[in-house]
Formats: C-alpha cells, structure tokens, sequence
C-alpha cells in the first residue's frame, strides 16, 4: 500500500514537471527581455526531457533491484524447506518438554520430539543429556532411558518422547542441593544438550542432530525439593551428516 502511494505521487511529481516546465520555458523566453541565457528554449527542453529520462530510468532500476530481492528472499525460504525435506530432521515440542520430576533423590527430564520432514525418520542412538546451571559451575549428566527406542521410527509429523534422568548415589547430587538452590533463590536458568543419530528408513546415510535448550525452573523447598514452574525458551539444532 505505501509503495502503491509513492509510486502515485511519483508519477504526479513526473506528470507536473513535464507541463509546468515547458509552460514556465514558454514564459521566460517570450518576451526574450529581463532574463538572457546562452540556451535557446529548444535546448532547455531537451535538458529537462533527458532528466525526466534518466530519473524514469533510475525508478525502474530501483524496482527491479527490489524485486529481486525479494525473489531471492523468496528463493532462499524455498531452499530452506527443500532442505527440510531432504535431509531427516526432528524438532523439540518446547510446550511438553519438562521435569516429570525434580527432588533430592531423582531428576526425571521428559523431552518430546517431532519428526518434521517429510520421510519416515529412524532414531538409531540417543546420547547422554549435559545439563549446566548457568552462572555457576554446576553440570550433571542425565542418562537417556534407552526402551525410548523399542519403536525407534517415526512417521512424517509423529511425535515420541525421550526419557533422560539420574538418581542419586554415593556422590554429592548438586543439582538438588538445598543450600544451592537456595542461594540461588529457588529458580535456576539451565543450558542442556544432547545428540541424536537419526536417518531416513531404509538408506544408509545417517545424520548426527545435536539440540541445544535453554530454560528456566522455579522451585519449592518444603520437606523436600520440587519444581513448580518450568519453561523451555529457546531450541537450537545442528544438523551434521557422519
């Protein structure tokens, strides 16, 4: 809409000059008194012609120019969907990703996944989960729960969800420590990753999917720890064929 007003008043910006401007050369070279040029009005004319040219010329550059940018813009999201669909690719469901439980005892960490191309996509290895509690030097490791993949293939648009977790042992759990969590006031922002070796059914190429996730958790500190508020912010994905 704003384009369609610029170029409007630019055509009447053309349509003036190209009246007015022979009107005005008219008028001063009538009388040829009280206003003497080295020009003749013929020339003069042709100057402002040759203007109204070269600016009609430039306008048309400009749009083409912007036109193709667009096309490329357009060419690149084509290409960008072409990639999806050519190479296994799977998403995180940020919305179902969650702590199913967080205590001094257990951290249970379900993360749903999707297959988003087009292709029936086998999970062949799930890795280890690093999670680090960002702006300290807390990083434990929660170990994926392999019966995730009894049924490893999933269908163009199906979901599956991946179970991670670690119980406590013998070693100091500082993930769940009370005086940790309160020190740092019962919420802890955390950085997780984890890898996935996934492949089109049926072919022999496989790509290695590393996730990267951001969020944050909110706790409670009664008789126990307990998470009850939690949220995923950010995925980030690196696709890598092995």
């Amino acid at each position: 809409m704003k384009q369609e007003k610029n170029f409007l008043w630019l055509c009447i910006g053309f349509l003036s000059v190209a009246i007015v401007a022979p009107i005005i050369i008219n008028e001063l070279y009538k009388t040829n008194d009280g206003y003497l040029t080295l020009w003749n009005a013929s020339e003069m004319l042709s100057y402002i012609a040759a203007i109204i040219s070269s600016a009609a010329t430039i306008y048309i550059s400009w749009i083409a120019i912007t036109q193709n940018k667009k096309a490329n813009e357009i060419n690149d999201r084509l290409l960008k969907i072409e990639e999806i669909n050519s190479v296994p690719s799977l998403c995180i469901l940020e919305e179902k990703t969650m702590f199913e439980e967080f205590n001094e005892n257990t951290v249970w960490l379900k993360i749903f996944v999707k297959n988003i191309s087009n292709g029936i996509i086998d999970i062949n290895k799930v890795s280890e989960l690093s999670i680090h509690i960002i702006l300290s030097d807390i990083t434990e490791t929660l170990k994926f729960i392999n019966k995730g993949l009894e049924f490893p293939t999933l269908l163009p648009g199906q979901e599956k969800q991946l179970d991670f977790s670690i119980y406590k042992n013998s070693e100091p759990f500082r993930l769940c420590e009370i005086e940790t969590i309160r020190k740092f006031k019962n919420k802890f922002d955390f950085l997780m990753n984890f890898n996935m070796t996934i492949g089109y059914k049926d072919t022999s190429t496989i790509y290695k999917e590393t996730v990267k996730l951001c969020g944050y958790g909110k706790l409670s500190i009664s008789n126990n720890v307990s998470i009850n508020e939690q949220k995923i912010t950010r995925s980030d994905y690196k696709l890598e064929k092995q």
